[in-house]
């Protein structure tokens, strides 16, 4: 359903976002924002400036309507969940920069779960190491040849329970779970206590771990 210039001028005001701020949110001009808050309908720009406020919290009601969310968590699944999780994770690095920092068994399985193949989607990982610096553990060295030059990894033999693996980044931290590491499911958790004790145990396993030969020095 396409939203209502009220919706948006309401939802930014609720945001604290300009309409500039808003428009490269979106991906969009300038000038579509203000065509889009004086009624000029387009499409597909309303529904990017939609689907823009629902990620940052906004959920719109009826025809004027609308509230914020207050998501303390989030869970991801299904055919489009990697992807909606990927775009979740670039915006919250995006916003926040820093670092992320992971747990997974193996590099293949870390680039599965960003939703990258050995011939897809290659540029994921280099977006979000545009915003953020990534570090990852790897707890089965042995059985990971992928080689990711834009992070960096260790060998830790610190084991998570299976299925898990751990992706942390800006404040929030994500349990994956990949019972045959094709499958994902993703929970996401916003805490920022959560988050920092997650990166306290991190950097004690780190300190303790072994670079791998193919990764980052």
């Amino acid at each position: 359903m396409l939203i209502s210039p009220q919706q948006i001028k309401a939802a930014r005001a609720m945001l604290d976002l300009s309409q500039d701020a808003l428009a490269q949110e979106c991906g969009l001009s300038l000038n579509t924002i203000h065509s889009l808050e004086k009624g000029q309908v387009s499409y597909r720009s309303s529904m990017e400036v939609r689907r823009t406020l629902e990620k940052k919290g906004i959920e719109f009601l009826g025809n004027n309507g609308l509230s914020r969310r207050d998501d303390t968590s989030i869970t991801y699944t299904g055919e489009d969940g990697t992807d909606n999780f990927y775009e979740d994770m670039l915006a919250t690095v995006k916003e926040s920069g820093g670092e992320i920092v992971a747990e997974y068994r193996t590099a293949e399985v870390f680039a599965r779960s960003l939703g990258i193949s050995s011939s897809d989607k290659q540029d994921r990982i280099e977006q979000l190491s545009k915003y953020a610096s990534v570090r990852c553990l790897i707890s089965n060295a042995n059985q990971s040849s992928l080689t990711i030059p834009s992070i960096r990894m260790r060998a830790t033999s610190y084991q998570l329970p299976m299925p898990l693996s751990t992706f942390t980044c800006g404040n929030k931290h994500t349990v994956v779970i990949t019972p045959d590491g094709i499958k994902f499911f993703y929970y996401v958790m916003r805490s920022v206590e959560v988050v920092q004790c997650e990166l306290h145990a991190f950097a004690a396993h780190w300190d303790r771990a072994h670079p791998l030969v193919s990764s980052k020095p």
